[in-house]
């Protein structure tokens, strides 16, 4: 009797210790409490950083209108130039002579119209060979106007009051046409830089939209700025797009070829969904698993992500503005764990 009643005991005593162990492990599964945030939408245009030269706006490379032996040079790189100055001239005895030459065939060409004339009106010769003669002083004309502008433009002059960045060529030197003598930029205060961006940064920069730029040559200084042009095409070997950013003011001294860093702010924002960067489980640049609470449950859901910021991922599909994500007390949660939020 004795032994069947401790038999009894230590049965109870088990059933009580086992529920109790069921009401323990029923405790483990509601333990996590954790902190949730909302999900908003945010209007975002991410800057666009590049690195670009800095040039003058109005660069230009000079050069002769035909070739031939260059007779002088009169300037110097760095040097500063007004507009009309003489900057350097062909050698022009063999332009000159066909000037000369193309003269003398108008002088001809009028003779010969004045004899067609009075043979004409004389009845001698025909009507034909009159309209040929005028013909002839019109061509012969045209020639020395030909000429006559060579002459002309056998001289480089300054388009406008600048600075001579590169020299190309030396006195004496025989130079075909169109070949850059000078490197040559206009003004003192017009600089632009000239970067290069991706296929991505292109379809989202505008003409007009603020940017800044910083030299090395000037480490504290950060230089305001604004889209004036942006590229149609893209470069054949690059694949990238080039943009021009001109200075709003500057009153510094700069020169050409200087390393410019920039930041380009597009004017033109799209709507993203904001995820803090604490909801973020893990990530590999391109997707971000995410953790969602919802009744009590939680689940990683995985988002493609569009920008990182400092503190939080933005994505365009996936979520919705209200969806509650977890912050913190999530990194021990387990698969089929129970979850409140404080």
């Amino acid at each position: 009797m004795k032994k069947a009643i401790v038999t009894g005991l230590v049965i109870g005593l088990l059933i009580i210790l086992q529920s109790c162990h069921q009401v323990e492990e029923t405790e483990k599964i509601i333990v996590a409490e954790v902190n949730t945030e909302l999900l908003t939408e945010i209007n975002y245009a991410p800057p666009a950083s590049c690195t670009g030269r800095l040039a003058g706006k109005e660069e230009t490379k000079l050069s002769f209108k035909t070739g031939g032996i260059i007779g002088s040079i009169l300037v110097d790189e760095g040097q500063y130039v007004t507009r009309g100055q003489v900057l350097a001239q062909l050698n022009t005895g063999e332009i000159q002579a066909q000037v000369d030459q193309a003269q003398s065939g108008v002088e001809k060409a009028k003779r010969d119209f004045g004899r067609a004339r009075n043979l004409y009106n004389d009845s001698v010769a025909t009507l034909e060979m009159y309209q040929d003669a005028q013909t002839g002083v019109d061509l012969a004309q045209a020639r020395y106007e030909v000429a006559a502008f060579n002459l002309k433009y056998s001289t480089i002059a300054a388009p406008a009051s600048g600075k001579i960045l590169k020299r190309f060529a030396q006195p004496n030197e025989l130079i075909a046409a169109g070949y850059p003598v000078f490197l040559f930029v206009s003004g003192e205060k017009s600089w632009v830089v000239r970067v290069d961006v991706t296929d991505k940064d292109i379809m989202r920069i505008r003409i007009g939209d603020s940017a800044s730029v910083q030299l090395d040559a000037y480490p504290d200084t950060t230089f305001s700025a604004r889209v004036t042009e942006t590229g149609t095409f893209a470069d054949p070997y690059t694949g990238t797009y080039e943009i021009e950013i001109m200075f709003d003011n500057n009153e510094l001294p700069l020169i050409s070829g200087l390393i410019a860093s920039t930041r380009i702010f597009p004017s033109k924002k799209e709507k993203y969904i904001r995820i803090p960067i604490d909801a973020v489980s893990e990530a590999d640049g391109q997707y971000a698993n995410i953790m969602v609470f919802k009744d009590g449950d939680w689940a990683k859901k995985k988002a493609r992500i569009a920008w990182i910021l400092d503190d939080a991922v933005l994505v365009r599909q996936g979520f919705t503005v209200g969806e509650q994500v977890i912050v913190s007390g999530g990194s021990f949660l387990r698969p089929g764990d129970k979850v409140k939020s404080e």
